[in-house]
């Protein structure tokens, strides 16, 4: 089977810093794959070459058969793949609305006729619990609901994949919960989910897969419980702490 994603062999550096170095992974269609590793291991850096706000310097990004590493960002929404930013990125000057009709005109692989424009925002803004504040400029949302507002924008594009950065971080246990739950949601609605995040009972919990990263290099990927209890990856995270008891 055809991974919906998956990258050959890329490898990202900055003035001789190499922020990513061979990296190879397959994302399957449907799941909710998770990349992790500590502070400085590649991880956003990847998010930027898959959705196109930096051009390798080698290897390829294909989403199904297609080669898309290169492309602008733009053209890879339109494609299919929406992502978030760790630092949500909403359009502070504009309502909660105008933001999320600015992705459905512009970022939809097909438009929709105008006249079901309306109700799309609509349904839009209930999955992501802001129907009560269509009018509020997006400078005034909490940080919860500038995360939901990430999330409905990128929905708004009607994607295939998401790419989620930090979605669950710096939120309550309370509020983590229900982000997890509406990323399950997201999920079962047939998109395809590739999330970074730092919190793990999160990627645990959601996640079929896991890339780790380190370093800029892949040094593992499996299962949750196998990533779990992987040597490499604890020493990535604890040193040689992780290797004593």
């Amino acid at each position: 089977m055809v991974p919906i994603l998956s990258a050959q062999n890329v490898s990202k550096h900055f003035r001789g810093l190499e922020a990513l170095s061979g990296v190879d992974f397959q994302v399957a269609e449907g799941s909710i794959t998770s990349v992790i590793g500590p502070n400085g291991a590649g991880k956003t850096t990847l998010f930027n070459v898959i959705a196109g706000n930096q051009a390798p310097n080698g290897g390829q990004i294909r989403f199904r058969e297609r080669v898309i590493s290169g492309l602008a960002p733009n053209s890879i929404c339109r494609l299919g793949i929406a992502r978030t930013y760790q630092n949500v990125r909403p359009f502070l000057g504009l309502s909660v609305w105008n933001n999320v009709k600015v992705a459905l005109l512009f970022g939809r692989r097909e438009p929709l006729p105008s006249a079901r424009e309306d109700a799309e925002i609509e349904s839009v803004l209930e999955f992501a619990q802001l129907t009560a504040h269509p009018a509020r400029k997006a400078e005034t949302l909490t940080p919860l609901e500038r995360k939901r507002l990430e999330i409905a924008r990128a929905l708004a594009t009607d994607p295939e994949v998401m790419l989620l950065d930090e979605i669950v971080a710096g939120l309550s246990p309370a509020e983590a919960l229900q982000m997890m739950e509406t990323i399950r949601v997201l999920n079962g609605r047939g998109i395809t989910i590739l999330l970074i995040e730092h919190v793990m009972k999160a990627v645990m919990g959601l996640s079929s897969h896991i890339i780790v990263l380190h370093h800029g290099v892949k040094i593992a990927e499996g299962a949750p419980k196998d990533i779990a209890r992987d040597q490499e990856v604890i020493r990535a995270y604890l040193g040689d702490a992780g290797e004593e008891g």
